[in-house]
């Protein structure tokens, strides 16, 4: 059976051309593939991008999804015990009613907040904050949202808390800050997650009859998992994710879809042969790198985490993944149509 990779990029791709962003998942597969001792051959014209980044652009107009409008919140942002509430989930009525045009206008600042005081709280206890910093550390500990300049109170505490995230060790000065909102925008547009998972729905569609291979980092991954668990009529040989925040709870896993129960878990998608999951250790994007008890499968079928250590300045450089001997013999294995023996699931 011929095969395809399908791949799925992460975060803040908006900023950057279609083909420049294949043509980092095509060179760095193909030479990952090339450090092994007996590659499959295969083609660029066979390893596929699904791209969404365009969808965030701040001028991108999206339609509205089914039973809403363009810009609508799919819920209230979860929260931890003690964190701030979702601001928009507390809006006076005549605010939530209105329509926003794009995906931007559906941001909640402190979604964002609680998210990014997650990451710097996993981070102080990694021991990846710069000696010395004390950025985001602090956090009101009651706020009202319909009191005057609220809203502006609120994005200079963002703006605040984001700062303390470029004094994570190892992160790009960017990554983060835009991680945590395109995570929020996802998720919590109706529109544009409609649109977000159409793209790789049709790409993996258009696949029919041929083995299919699914490589996502970073977002993408939650983009493919909400995709292949909607749509379990569509086999997938191999789903290979790299520096995933799917574990991130409740942040990211609760919210994933089709929505499970509180207290269920989310499962190993049942058309997926074969699940492997890579991060670094010092990946902070890859917050909970153990997915295998998050997703559990039938016997025999679990979520395969490896460790792996990619470029030191960039702990989740997509192409430093992809050029792992691990994540390429994972591949190659995937093109093969092996699937890891149950013996080595864990």
């Amino acid at each position: 059976m011929d095969s395809v990779i399908v791949c799925v990029h992460g975060r803040s791709e908006q900023w950057h051309l279609k083909d420049q962003i294949l043509a980092d998942f095509q060179g760095g597969i193909l030479e990952g593939l090339g450090r092994l001792p007996a590659p499959v051959a295969i083609g660029r014209e066979r390893i596929l991008l699904a791209f969404y980044g365009d969808l965030f652009l701040p001028d991108a107009a999206l339609a509205p999804a089914s039973g809403g409008a363009a810009g609508q919140r799919l819920s209230t942002a979860a929260t931890w015990p003690g964190e701030i509430s979702s601001y928009r989930g507390s809006m006076a009525p005549s605010a939530q009613q209105a329509t926003p045009l794009t995906a931007h206008t559906a941001a909640d600042p402190l979604y964002q907040i609680n998210v990014a005081r997650a990451i710097l709280r996993e981070a102080h206890q990694r021991g990846l904050i710069e000696s010395g910093s004390a950025e985001g550390e602090q956090a009101p500990t009651a706020f009202s949202p319909h009191t005057g300049g609220g809203l502006v109170w609120l994005y200079s505490l963002l703006v605040h808390i984001l700062q303390g995230l470029e004094h994570i060790l190892g992160a790009p000065r960017e990554l983060l800050r835009l991680f945590v909102s395109d995570v929020d925008l996802y998720l919590h547009n109706a529109a544009l997650r409609a649109q977000v998972m159409g793209r790789l729905l049709a790409l993996l569609r258009q696949q029919a009859g041929r083995s299919i291979i699914v490589v996502a980092h970073s977002l993408g991954t939650v983009v493919a998992y909400d995709v292949l668990n909607t749509h379990r009529e569509i086999p997938i040989t191999a789903f290979i994710t790299l520096g995933s925040p799917l574990g991130l709870s409740p942040f990211i896993y609760q919210e994933l879809l089709p929505p499970v129960p509180p207290g269920q878990k989310h499962p190993f998608p049942a058309n997926v042969a074969a699940w492997q999951n890579f991060y670094d250790p010092n990946d902070i994007v890859a917050l909970v790198p153990a997915l295998a008890p998050l997703f559990p499968g039938p016997p025999g079928q679990a979520v395969i985490c490896t460790p792996v250590q990619n470029n030191p300045a960039d702990p989740h450089s997509l192409t430093g993944y992809l050029i792992q001997q691990a994540v390429a013999q994972a591949i190659n294995n995937a093109l093969l149509c092996k699937t890891p023996l149950p013996s080595k699931l864990k």
